[in-house]
């Protein structure tokens, strides 16, 4: 089976009114050319405060999805850390996950504030 990773994790939570703020994470998979991978289902595990919990999303034809988790104000950050990733005709390398932004993942775990 052909292999595909993660190339991407970007940090695109927003703070709208109210009581919650939306904790968001753009995943793009990738195979082992980069080229997009569509219809792998991401897992990852959320943790805030002294909470955590399990989110997923299907990526799309460019490769991307969004996971998200909905968090009171008072929490000020989220780990997000991809635990697997799914797929029918591909198989999942973490070894090879990275992101371009190396600033802000290893492409595997990425902390966020909250915005």
């Amino acid at each position: 089976m052909p292999m595909m990773h993660i190339g991407d994790l970007d940090n695109i939570s927003n703070n709208p009114n109210g009581p919650t703020w939306n904790a968001r994470v753009r995943v793009t998979i990738h195979d082992a050319n980069h080229v997009a991978v569509a219809n792998a289902t991401v897992t990852a595990t959320v943790t805030f405060g002294a909470s955590s919990v399990t989110v997923s999303c299907i990526t799309g034809g460019g490769g991307e999805c969004q996971l998200v988790r909905q968090i009171a104000d008072g929490i000020t950050s989220a780990t997000f850390t991809v635990t697997n990733v799914t797929h029918a005709t591909f198989t999942y390398d973490s070894n090879a996950n990275h992101d371009v932004d190396i600033l802000d993942s290893n492409g595997t775990t990425i902390t966020i504030a909250r915005p």
